[in-house]
């Protein structure tokens, strides 16, 4: 039987979660704490339990959590994009195409590499959308934003030999990146850091 296990977006829904879990089952509850998991790892996790699983019945299976607030914000693009008929499912990564071509928008990092940004937090893009048309007038009209379920991009990168597609970055929300912030803020004064998180749930 496999067991699943949260993986939460936002920080503050951890928070919240386990606010409710040790008011349900406090035995339980109070030895959970958040902290934050780098999605590389959990991949990693998840592929070794896909393999333990093969093996027997027993597992941890990983579910994503998505931000509520950034679901709807997806669902409200669908419907400006035109997809009316798809109700928005899993975890929202946004990004933007534009030009003659609907290529990708892409950033450059400091070592000069082109990168495509897909961002946890539709303000994020939208701010970096602004920014690109305000330097490139010329095809600002161009530009679109869309969403694609974080579900789908690891799909994908898994199965396609699309070798633009390793050009993707994940961006963390504001909200993610303060809380790893505080965390390292913490750890360097001295105080324990919190121990994983992720522990299976019934």
């Amino acid at each position: 039987m496999q067991v699943q296990a949260g993986v939460f977006i936002s920080p503050q829904d951890a928070q919240a979660f386990v606010e409710r879990l040790k008011k349900d089952k406090p035995d339980l509850g109070n030895q959970v704490l958040v902290q934050a998991v780098s999605l590389s790892d959990i991949y990693q996790l998840d592929q070794k339990n896909e393999q333990q699983s093969a093996n027997d019945s027993e597992g941890l299976d990983f579910a994503f959590v998505p931000r509520q607030q950034q679901v709807q914000l997806a669902q409200q693009l669908l419907v400006r994009n035109g997809q009316t008929q798809q109700q928005f499912q899993g975890v929202p990564l946004f990004y933007a195409k534009g030009g003659p071509e609907k290529g990708y928008l892409t950033v450059k990092q400091e070592d000069g590499t082109q990168v495509i940004p897909f961002f946890f937090e539709q303000g994020q893009l939208q701010a970096m959308v602004e920014n690109f048309k305000r330097q490139n007038p010329n095809i600002a009209d161009s530009v679109t934003m869309e969403v694609v379920p974080l579900e789908n991009v690891i799909d994908t990168l898994e199965t396609s030999d699309n070798k633009q597609l390793n050009n993707i970055v994940l961006v963390p929300s504001q909200e993610s990146i303060s809380f790893i912030q505080s965390l390292q803020n913490s750890s360097r004064q001295g105080t324990p850091q919190a121990p994983a998180t992720n522990r299976p749930q019934n």
